[in-house]
């Protein structure tokens, strides 16, 4: 039953986790190089 709870927990966590933005979190926003494909 115990662990019942902390699975639970952790996939409610986890999409909790998923649904916010993570710029919101550290403050700062993700690197995204930009990458052309045409020239790798």
């Amino acid at each position: 039953m115990r662990t019942t709870g902390f699975s639970l927990g952790g996939l409610g966590l986890a999409s909790l986790l998923a649904e916010d933005d993570p710029a919101a979190f550290s403050g700062k926003h993700p690197i995204r190089p930009a990458i052309d494909p045409d020239n790798p």
